[in-house]
């Protein structure tokens, strides 16, 4: 086997190797003339090390055979694990609402921000909050803003409008989306699986009694998530043995009143509803005489992680965020930057919790499940 080595131009030089042993990191470092913490941050890829260095110390690194230690690699990382970790880089909490806070007025994106904060501390990182919207900025003033600001990674958090498009010179920067509704560019995203959460809870509460739900829902938030609530609804409903056309009612504008007065009239035995249009409805329910859930059990189908009262499905919302920072941070250690050639998806499913607000029907038959999802574990109705 042969070695190579940097000399002082940069061009690589033969060497012999011997075959006695195995090439380590010190090896490379020696015969790229480099300190050996360079060789480390070099083949982890840290944005620290220009490329051109980089490119230089992977082929020394190649030609000596060179492979990492796992066992030493795992060691390392337990060790990072146990202490605080040194400052590595600012990331960019990029935000496009009207106001340069609005963002925190919505639950669920406090808690991605909050998981992505807590992991980018563990991680070494900062989150510093940018505003795209501030004195006007444009797309090439706000790209020069993040590199005045040495900032190479951009966490984008789910925006006002769906459909939204942000320019932005990518080609300098590794991003992360958060939810669907940013449409350009397309880049790597981290959401809740809205489908399935949907699916899941409707066939759990199917399992333990209910038969006559009833789902409440703003048209304006199913299309944020791309139709997946009620997507995920009717097809729990169906492997249910449900009918589900008479249980949505969707809405193009938040009218309590009516929306009580059509509860009253349906009777539904359990009403499902998204945590913010809850809040404008407990009053009004509790003042009808609704009380829940004596007279009528409620499902939250994006229950707050905190929050231990409703019943429903949590997003966990904060591990979210803390698998948006681990994502970018990937990005950033390898160096890919710019617009993904194929960008993917990592989704999570929510979690069911009783809270104090579902509580089954006393006597209430289970209906029967379909023949086609009865011989299927996977039709089973389990949260």
């Amino acid at each position: 086997m042969t070695s190579s080595r940097l000399t002082p131009r940069g061009r690589r030089a033969k060497a012999a190797w011997p075959m006695s042993r195995l090439p380590t990191i010190e090896d490379v470092a020696r015969a790229a003339g480099v300190h050996h913490s360079t060789v480390s941050r070099a083949l982890r890829r840290s944005p620290s090390i220009p490329a051109s260095t980089r490119e230089r110390i992977e082929a020394v690194a190649r030609d000596l055979g060179y492979r990492p230690d796992p066992l030493l690699s795992a060691l390392a990382n337990r060790k990072q694990l146990g202490e605080a970790p040194a400052y590595r880089a600012t990331l960019a909490w990029m935000t496009n609402f009207d106001t340069a806070r609005g963002w925190a007025s919505r639950v669920h994106i406090r808690g991605y921000y909050e998981g992505a904060k807590a992991r980018a501390e563990q991680l070494g990182f900062v989150i510093d909050e940018i505003w795209s919207r501030e004195s006007g900025q444009s797309s090439a003033g706000l790209s020069r803003l993040l590199r005045a600001r040495g900032i190479k990674g951009i966490l984008l958090p789910p925006q006002p409008v769906p459909h939204t498009h942000i320019q932005l010179g990518w080609s300098d920067f590794a991003a992360v989306s958060f939810g669907s509704t940013l449409t350009r560019p397309h880049l790597h995203t981290v959401g809740h699986d809205h489908y399935r959460s949907l699916a899941k809870l409707v066939r759990h509460l199917a399992a333990v009694g209910f038969r006559n739900p009833a789902f409440f829902y703003e048209q304006e938030i199913d299309e944020r998530v791309e139709g997946t609530w009620t997507a995920g609804f009717r097809h729990g409903m169906e492997l249910a043995g449900l009918p589900a056309a008479r249980a949505l009612h969707p809405l193009r504008k938040i009218d309590t009143e009516a929306i009580v007065a059509r509860i009253k009239k349906e009777k539904p035995d359990i009403l499902l509803v998204n945590h913010s249009l809850w809040r404008l409805l407990a009053p009004k329910v509790e003042a009808a005489g609704l009380r829940v859930p004596e007279k009528m059990s409620i499902a939250v189908v994006t229950v707050p992680d905190s929050n231990e009262e409703l019943g429903g499905v949590t997003e966990n919302s904060a591990r979210m965020g803390a698998m948006a920072v681990d994502l970018l941070s990937g990005l950033l250690q390898r160096g890919d930057y710019g617009l993904p050639r194929r960008p993917f998806r990592m989704v999570v499913e929510g979690e069911y919790t009783a809270g104090r607000t579902i509580v089954p029907p006393v006597g209430a038959k289970k209906p029967a499940a379909p023949k086609s999802a009865a011989k299927s574990k996977s039709a089973r109705a389990r949260l």
